[in-house]
């Protein structure tokens, strides 16, 4: 891996914080396209959702999970790449494009992967370790395979050194209604005033001082909580879950909420829970996932509003985790997400 030069204070990479700002309005936003937004998540906790969807539905889902990640990486690289820059990357640097994506993937917590070998138009082969979800680093691997190689591509897997070894191949084109149908929509923001500390040296939330960017390792480290995080684009993310709820049913974001409350159950610490509403407020609007605008919380009910929410059901089961660990009770939730951005959430105490 390249020398990636961090801030001397806070220690973020400068290659994600050039490549992002914090807006007063609950969100992230790439730097040269606005309208495209970046969440933090635990690194372990988009993994665990998929798992339960899959648990409790008994439905293999790791296609659209490839598929949901395939797309946006080559649309990245295409971006990239364009007219002649592209010629010449396929014939001269096709190595350096796996080696780029890897040096993202450890900037952005999703962790460590190597090329181990390549063969132009037959396969490339992979370690990764640390991986943040595996379907959806398999979905990066195909995303650069298609690009570099301009073929469609299959995978195999096994497991090796407390890692995997991913082996890209040619294969079939993926469904066109699949990759059509996960086209990444993006939602209009409402303004904020949120205010944070700023680092003095690169300017994100002097929050992140307290994380840890093992770069060799590939993850970021919450020393607060001691959580492996990760950076993930939510529209991406949102795309997956409207298409798994158009193939398996309208039960799919029941199971997503059910997935994130269990998660907050089974890993929220009493000292991150035992805070008021402006801490919360905060912690949500440094990850990039809304602005918390409205919150009434009694024994029995919790309502909230929260504007410009980037992953609504992420959001809706945080929130209900937090309720549940409050109140000491099981709990129903309702919730509605309107077109432009807006979370209103109700929990109620069995």
């Amino acid at each position: 891996m390249p020398k990636i030069k961090c801030c001397s204070y806070c220690g973020m990479p400068y290659e994600f914080s050039k490549a992002n700002r914090w807006n007063n309005d609950g969100t992230i936003t790439q730097t040269k396209n606005p309208d495209r937004r970046q969440s933090f998540l635990e690194a372990d906790n988009l993994d665990n959702i998929f798992q339960k969807i899959e648990g409790l539905l008994g439905v293999p889902i790791e296609r659209i999970l490839i598929e949901g990640r395939r797309k946006p990486v080559m649309e990245f690289l295409q971006g990239s790449f364009s007219g002649l820059k592209r010629t010449v990357v396929r014939a001269f640097f096709r190595r350096r494009v796996y080696e780029m994506i890897a040096d993202i993937g450890a900037i952005f917590g999703m962790g460590h992967y190597e090329l181990l070998g390549l063969k132009r138009g037959e396969y490339a082969k992979v370690y990764g370790r640390n991986i943040y979800c595996l379907p959806m680093l398999c979905g990066d691997l195909v995303g650069v395979f298609n690009f570099v190689e301009g073929l469609p591509a299959a995978l195999s897997i096994e497991e090796k050194d407390g890692g995997h070894i991913i082996t890209v191949v040619k294969g079939e084109e993926f469904e066109e209604d699949i990759a059509t149908r996960l086209e990444v929509v993006d939602f209009p923001r409402k303004p904020g005033d949120i205010e944070f500390d700023r680092c003095p040296e690169c300017g994100v939330p002097i929050d992140f001082k307290e994380y840890t960017w093992e770069l060799e390792e590939g993850v970021i480290i919450d020393n607060v909580t001691g959580r492996k995080m990760t950076a993930a684009g939510p529209s991406e993310i949102n795309s997956v879950f409207r298409e798994l709820e158009s193939e398996l049913g309208e039960d799919i974001p029941k199971t997503i909420v059910e997935s994130q409350r269990q998660y907050i159950l089974e890993t929220l610490q009493d000292k991150e829970v035992k805070r008021d509403t402006e801490y919360l407020k905060h912690q949500l609007a440094v990850r990039g996932m809304g602005n918390l605008v409205e919150l009434d919380l009694g024994d029995k009910r919790m309502k909230a509003v929260v504007e410009n929410a980037s992953l609504p059901m992420l959001v809706a089961g945080i929130l209900q985790g937090i309720f549940e660990l409050i109140s000491g009770s099981e709990s129903d939730c309702q919730y509605s997400w309107s077109e432009d951005g807006t979370l209103e959430l109700t929990v109620s105490a069995r």
